[in-house]
């Protein structure tokens, strides 16, 4: 057995055992207010949907696909010595202070992980950007998603069970990424801004004030295990805002986030559905070694949704090594209602094709 085997079977064990936990001691329903905060009482982020990525959306698919997203740079981030580097993680969480001195001290962490304070290394404060694009907002999003989720379906505690898979997911990740980023940084995102996120979207009225002025989607990747390979593949999470208040006639802004940053348009199509263009710039490589710690190329991406469930997506100059990327969900042509697809093409012209089928990963394999 490889190691990144093992490093497969140790990510999937916690969701489903967590799951499993809470399936079976919390499926009852609450008396109102014993939560710390109130419970949604209509869901705006939490959409049941029969077409698009939302059909195949499920607190578990959403856990890996935040999990999982970093995996898109396979230059910096990866599942081998998986156990080795989620110990190292744990250890950076467990001494904070100690972390944030192995980097500079509190001054440069503010810096860098917060807002700029010190000119003298303006540049790292670039690294703070991801904090609140990804995991203040963008976690924010997902978790409260997951509530509605759990909500809708009568779980006796929905927050504890979204903030666990929440809190989990961030750990995890920070474990993928803990060789190429700095001590301080799971400090950052764990202690602070995952939990803002949390605090945030669990606000009923900031909630449907995001929800209202921005209009955000979670829009994944259909994630799937390569069998030729042996790792994970197209993985990825975008987070969307088409602002109602911002029209050029009869199309909306266009904001697409996450490790791929886009600007364009929407336009609403006679069938309902919305197709959306933007151009912007991809993540290639992370390098820690330089001022310029991201090394960046140009993009551009298509994308066809209905009802803000994303039916079909293509971006030339994806993330990390991706050439070409298409993704079709189940809806996206009428012979395919079920299941998804996708097939993309690294640098190199490599292919990689899959599909998912009411699972949280797919399964994939490559010509490498």
């Amino acid at each position: 057995m490889t190691i990144g085997v093992k490093a497969l079977n140790s990510i999937a064990a916690l969701p489903v055992a967590l799951l499993c936990l809470l399936t079976s001691s919390c499926a009852t329903p609450d008396s109102p207010g014993s939560e710390l905060f109130s419970l949604p009482e209509t869901p705006e982020y939490y959409r049941p949907q029969t077409v698009g990525s939302d059909s195949l959306y499920n607190p578990a698919s959403a856990f890996f696909d935040y999990t999982l997203d970093t995996l898109q740079l396979p230059a910096n981030f990866d599942t081998d010595n998986f156990s080795d580097n989620l110990d190292q993680a744990w250890e950076q969480l467990m001494h904070p202070k100690r972390s944030i001195d192995n980097e500079g001290g509190f001054q440069r962490f503010i810096n860098r992980e917060i807002f700029p304070i010190d000119s003298e290394y303006r540049r790292d404060s670039f690294a703070a950007l991801p904090n609140y694009g990804l995991h203040l907002l963008g976690g924010g999003m997902a978790y409260r998603r997951d509530v509605e989720w759990f909500t809708a379906r009568g779980y006796r505690y929905p927050r504890l069970a979204a903030t666990s898979l929440a809190m989990v997911s961030e750990v995890l990740q920070e474990a993928l990424e803990v060789q190429n980023t700095t001590d301080s940084d799971p400090v950052a995102d764990v202690y602070l801004f995952r939990p803002l996120g949390i605090l945030l979207f669990s606000q009923d009225r900031i909630a449907h004030y995001i929800q209202e002025k921005l209009d955000p989607a979670i829009w994944p990747a259909i994630s799937a295990w390569d069998l030729t390979s042996d790792k994970f593949t197209n993985t990825g999470i975008s987070y969307v805002y088409r602002p109602p208040g911002l029209t050029i006639k009869n199309a909306r802004l266009f904001v697409y986030t996450g490790l791929n940053n886009l600007l364009g348009l929407s336009h609403p199509l006679p069938s309902g559905n919305s197709l959306s263009w933007g151009v912007g710039a991809a993540v290639q490589e992370i390098v820690r070694q330089r001022n310029v710690q991201a090394d960046l190329r140009p993009s551009i991406g298509l994308f066809l949704d209905r009802e803000k469930s994303l039916l079909a997506s293509m971006v030339y100059n994806d993330a990390g090594t991706t050439h070409l990327r298409f993704n079709l969900y189940p809806g996206g042509l009428p012979s395919i209602k079920n299941f998804g697809l996708f097939l993309s093409f690294d640098d190199d012209w490599a292919v990689s094709a899959g599909l998912v089928y009411r699972m949280p990963i797919g399964l994939a394999v490559g010509s490498r």
